[in-house]
């Protein structure tokens, strides 16, 4: 009588078992199997859409879409970063374009491999430039090259890495380390290399928490604003340069929401640019 008591228990014991497991589907399944976030606040892949306002006209200048994918060379991280846009951009009216680029994780940080960045003719697919920026670490240089449609070289330079450098397409997934760890030593500066090309040394500045209105919702933000660090001249390029701002949504993992600055660089459009879509898993 005691063995059949012992085997009607193990069956139920079983039984409920087969049926939590069978109960396990749909949303209750996605709080099973928890987003995998990397220690520089990165998913495995994000993909996306913003759009580019020109602040002065309160015009739309482009839309971009892009996507960022992790994979895996040699047992290390990367990013495989892409996108593509539509409209206006620099002084060119009218293009499109394509940016590459490859970033590493290292120790919670992101460190630029490369980014290739091609403007297109809409009319012929001609392309009119192509930027690329090529990080050598070992050697503590980044590599610049801009070249037109037949592979002529515009402009060539060499910088030197000085210390955690990104450019204008990767600082944004950069930059979610620093939100993370606002204020701690070595998350107040960075080294930012333009497609002018200059290259700046930029300190964070910790405006506040923000409650942005977006496409996507209303999101709790961090707004920071970036400065360049020009020594004596820090001063007066304040007054004369718009202030640069960029907001990232407070929750982990501090994904970018908006943008709002110099387009490239030195001369170039004021813009507002806002999350207008994001997916991730």
């Amino acid at each position: 009588m005691g063995k059949i008591i012992k085997y009607v228990y193990i069956i139920c014991i079983l039984f409920l078992i087969i049926l939590k497991v069978g109960n396990l589907s749909g949303s209750e399944k996605k709080e099973a199997l928890p987003r995998k976030i990397s220690k520089a606040f990165m998913y495995e892949y994000e993909k996306g859409q913003y759009s580019v306002i020109a602040k002065k006209a309160s015009a739309l200048r482009a839309v971009n879409s892009f996507s960022t994918k992790r994979i895996y060379k040699d047992g290390e991280i990367f990013y495989k970063f892409t996108q593509k846009g539509s409209g206006d951009y620099d002084k060119y009216k009218d293009v499109f374009w394509e940016v590459e680029a490859e970033i590493k994780e290292k120790e919670g940080f992101l460190y630029p491999a490369y980014t290739i960045h091609t403007i297109k003719d809409k009319k012929n697919n001609d392309i009119i430039v192509r930027y690329e920026k090529r990080y050598d670490y070992k050697k503590k240089r980044v590599y610049y090259l801009a070249a037109n449609n037949e592979g002529k070289v515009l402009k060539k330079k060499v910088f030197p890495i000085k210390g955690k450098t990104v450019d204008d397409f990767t600082m944004v997934y950069f930059l979610r380390s620093f939100i993370s760890h606002l204020g701690e030593k070595g998350y107040r500066s960075f080294y930012l290399l333009t497609s002018e090309p200059r290259l700046y040394k930029i300190d964070i500045k910790v405006i506040g928490k923000e409650n942005i209105k977006l496409p996507i919702g209303e999101r709790e933000a961090i707004k920071i604003r970036i400065v360049p660090n020009l020594g004596l001249l820090t001063g007066i390029a304040k007054a004369l340069v718009p202030p640069t701002y960029l907001w990232f949504e407070k929750e982990v993992p501090h994904i970018w929401l908006k943008y709002e600055g110099l387009e490239s660089g030195l001369g170039s459009a004021l813009v507002i640019l806002r999350l207008t879509k994001f997916g991730s898993f």
